[in-house]
């Protein structure tokens, strides 16, 4: 009798501890939504990465288009200031108020040129940093 009774308490005590050791993990449900986070969250860092990509591909066009606009108003403000230097040194057949209508025109040009070297240059700038920012971001994602 002792005996039978110390084997159900042997039998008992082991399906409690089977029973203790099966739920110490995770449920099916919890693995499930465990596995569905992960898929998410690299599905969210690829979406990042080519919005990145991609972000940072338009700031490099950017630019890239102000630098060669940059350039381009550099090679008009050459080409205004000899034109400056040309009507101020000409005075064939024109009157005082015409050189000074030209002079005070031709100032104007170049400031307007001026403006937009400034802009340009200050765009560069700006898109630089951009793009630098965008390449750091993206390490991440490496």
């Amino acid at each position: 009798m002792i005996q039978r009774f110390q084997l159900e308490i042997r039998i008992t005590l082991s399906a409690l501890l089977i029973l203790a050791i099966n739920s110490c993990g995770p449920t099916a449900t919890e693995r499930v939504d465990r596995e569905k986070f992960i898929a998410d969250s690299v599905a969210t860092a690829i979406k990042t990465k080519l919005v990145l990509t991609d972000s940072l591909a338009k700031q490099e066009q950017l630019k890239q288009e102000n630098e060669l606009a940059l350039k381009k108003d550099e090679e008009d403000m050459n080409v205004a200031n000899a034109k400056m230097q040309s009507i101020q040194e000409y005075t064939f057949l024109r009157t005082a108020s015409e050189k000074e209508d030209q002079i005070r025109n031709q100032t104007q040009e170049i400031q307007n040129i001026r403006e937009a070297i400034e802009l340009h240059t200050k765009n560069i700038q700006v898109l630089t940093a951009k793009v630098a920012s965008l390449k750091n971001e993206l390490v991440k994602y490496q």
